[in-house]
């Protein structure tokens, strides 16, 4: 009787082992996976964290500091010094074809309120300007968190070669930025 069982139990311990291997197959691809989630989105979410740094805390990308010729360091200022606001922007990004569109709305601190009226009086110069910037960047190049860090500082000193002065411009915000 002792032999009439084994027949009946090599089935079931194939069975078991089959299951065991698909297991460890199945634990196998888990692990690579993630190790490829990992290493892929990354890069990603070190950029994100980056623009999330907070005020105050050591910059270790090797940019200049945002304050530009103020000569401040550490800290921002909890509010804002007088700004200018460029209303509603809408452009077609660069290769989109005119499929794809950017709309944005800016906000620049000033160094003073004396400048308002000069910065007003050019509003249709830096309007053109940014129209410009803006068509020549591609929907990748915009919508790149690392960009969005970036392009208010680029916009910031673009608008400041465009204004007679020593830096009228301190701080670039945008409080619409939307691509479509």
């Amino acid at each position: 009787m002792a032999d009439e069982k084994k027949p009946a139990d090599a089935p079931q311990e194939k069975k078991k082992s089959n299951i065991m291997l698909y297991v460890g197959l199945f634990m196998a691809q888990i692990v690579i996976a993630g190790a490829l989630v990992w290493f892929v989105l990354l890069p990603y979410f070190d950029a994100t964290r980056a623009a999330e740094r907070k005020p105050g805390t050591e910059q270790t990308d090797g940019s200049e500091d945002e304050e530009g010729d103020d000569g401040e360091e550490g800290d921002e200022p909890t509010t804002l010094g007088p700004t200018f606001t460029i209303e509603s922007l809408t452009v077609n990004p660069k290769n989109s074809g005119g499929r794809r569109m950017l709309n944005f709305q800016v906000v620049m601190e000033m160094k003073n309120e004396e400048i308002a009226p000069m910065i007003q009086s050019n509003e249709p110069i830096i309007r053109s300007t940014l129209l410009r910037f803006f068509s020549g960047k591609s929907v990748n190049e915009l919508a790149n968190p690392a960009a969005l860090d970036s392009l208010p500082i680029e916009v910031r000193d673009l608008v400041n070669e465009t204004l007679p002065g020593k830096r009228p411009i301190k701080k670039v915000f945008f409080t619409r930025f939307i691509i479509q």
